[in-house]
């Protein structure tokens, strides 16, 4: 039996999905809490698009957790506190507590007939710490060895997604599924999920965080939905072009790929409301791209989420006329990856 803490395997170069190491699993650094809205603090501290990836041969997998706080069980998120655990690039299982609450250990049978990749999921709408990761061979005499993963990822840097609950992976069924995590594994790529549900309203403060991101290969900017009330909707007019500028100023030839809102919402008045600002949030997201083309900006691109998700499909492919199912999150995969893997060249 081996054990490994966080802070050992992330000087192994076994932890992934973090700009700002901390053994917390704190998604910014733990220094901007006092900058940063106590509502967007909560879901920064979920640890969505967090893995741990290593190569070994052993027989089973432990976790010595601690769920931090009380998890809310949403019907659509019932895995929200589930670790999935991937073999090979393929979902082998997801170990979860049935309360996600307090302490508990989880276990998972593994192919201890020879090596494989393994990369851990972590739970993307819960808070938690991992004490330890355990590993066990119960038939062979030999303690296992730990060793990075054997492949190698198409471009060096992070794919970085900033965004809403959409992109923070709300009512995925679990954490290998939110469309930012399908779209690594489709492409080979390293990522770092900065979605946060409710809470991504592209302040002046996170676009500072944003831009100090080091190995950045692309920018995936989903977000402006959280920013649709009558009281916070103007805020579009300054803060989106501000994001984009300071990305821009920090890293100049990084490609920054804008995503345009869909318009989903209730039925009724307060739907039609609601996408009636959507719509105005939509026209400056769109002008702003066309704005950086007219500057001669090479470097921007557009894409829309009503090719993704709009009227004719939206109740197959959502929870609530808003947040992807499983089919969702793949449909937003399957148009963003080409999307993404033109604009860098990647080989097929």
């Amino acid at each position: 039996m081996v054990e490994f803490t966080v802070a050992e395997l992330h000087r192994m170069g076994m932890v992934a999905g973090l700009g700002w190491y901390n053994d917390a699993l704190c998604r910014f650094p733990l220094g901007a809490r006092k900058k940063l809205d106590p509502a967007l603090w909560n879901k920064v501290e979920m640890p969505s698009g967090v893995r741990v990836s290593f190569r070994t041969r052993c027989d089973a997998l432990i976790l010595d957790v601690s769920y931090v706080g009380d998890l809310s069980f949403d019907r659509f998120c019932r895995n929200a506190n589930g670790f999935d655990i991937y073999q090979d690039g393929k979902l082998m299982q997801t170990i979860m507590s049935p309360t996600g609450l307090g302490d508990v250990v989880l276990m998972a049978e593994l192919d201890g007939t020879r090596e494989h990749d393994y990369t851990i999921y972590l739970p993307f709408h819960v808070r938690i710490q991992l004490n330890l990761l355990v590993l066990e061979s119960k038939h062979w005499n030999k303690e296992p060895e730990i060793h990075p993963i054997s492949r190698e990822f198409k471009k060096p840097g992070h794919l970085v997604f900033y965004g809403s609950s959409i992109t923070h992976g709300s009512h995925a069924q679990r954490p290998g599924i939110t469309y930012p995590a399908i779209i690594a594994r489709q492409l080979n790529m390293d990522f770092l999920n900065l979605g946060f549900g409710g809470t991504g309203k592209g302040e002046s403060e996170v676009a500072g965080l944003l831009a100090s991101i080091d190995h950045p290969v692309m920018y995936i900017l989903d977000w402006g939905i959280n920013i649709w009330g009558d009281d916070e909707k103007d805020f579009i007019y300054t803060r989106y072009q501000g994001m984009v500028d300071r990305l821009k100023s920090s890293h100049p030839t990084v490609p920054i790929l804008l995503i345009n809102l869909q318009t989903g919402g209730p039925l009724g008045q307060e739907g039609d409301h609601m996408r009636a600002n959507i719509e105005e949030i939509r026209q400056e997201i769109k002008q702003v791209f066309d704005r950086e083309v007219e500057k001669g900006n090479k470097n921007i691109f557009y894409t829309d989420a009503m090719d993704i998700i709009n009227p004719g499909n939206i109740n197959e492919l959502t929870t609530d006329r808003i947040h992807p199912n499983q089919a969702g999150f793949m449909q937003y995969a399957n148009h963003l990856s080409p999307v993404i893997s033109k604009i860098l060249n990647l080989e097929p």
